[in-house]
């Protein structure tokens, strides 16, 4: 059995389809290493049939809890590592994940907020490393030649 990683994201209209792109670029290029698991909260269904083609995808229902659906999905799967790409992925819910023995991968483009993430991965310039607010040990992967494209 593969190792698996989930991906957490949400995308339609209303949020927009770049996260739901970014990260579908981000399982194809680990899809010979890994199987990768989307999870989606509020997600038009066309994004659901975009991505559950190639990948298995779960659908939270409402009030589902984000933390609980994921780290239930890590347990089944036996997955180590959890990528979150949204902006209402808070510094909470990526300290609860770690807390229970995930690795964090943020994709972030903003800087505008705390991350307790193990890796954060940003494709703007180098210089917004300078704007995070992160402990020490956490790893920033800025600038162009980190884009997440197909």
């Amino acid at each position: 059995m593969r190792p698996s990683i989930i991906i957490r994201v949400d995308g339609g209209q209303r949020v927009g389809l770049g996260h739901v792109v970014r990260m579908r670029a981000l399982a194809e290029m680990l899809a010979k290493d890994f199987d990768c698991e989307f999870i989606l909260g509020h997600s038009d269904p066309a994004v659901i049939t975009l991505l559950s083609g190639d990948y298995r995808v779960h659908q939270l229902a409402t009030g589902d809890g984000d933390v609980e659906t994921i780290l239930e999905l890590a347990r089944r799967k036996g997955a180590a590592v959890v990528v979150l790409d949204g902006y209402n992925f808070g510094c909470e819910m990526q300290r609860s994940l770690r807390q229970a023995g995930l690795r964090v991968v943020v994709i972030d483009d903003v800087a505008a907020a705390p991350i307790e993430a193990d890796l954060v991965i940003n494709h703007c310039s180098r210089l917004v490393a300078l704007h995070y607010q992160v402990a020490p040990d956490v790893r920033l992967l800025c600038g162009p030649k980190y884009a997440l494209l197909r």
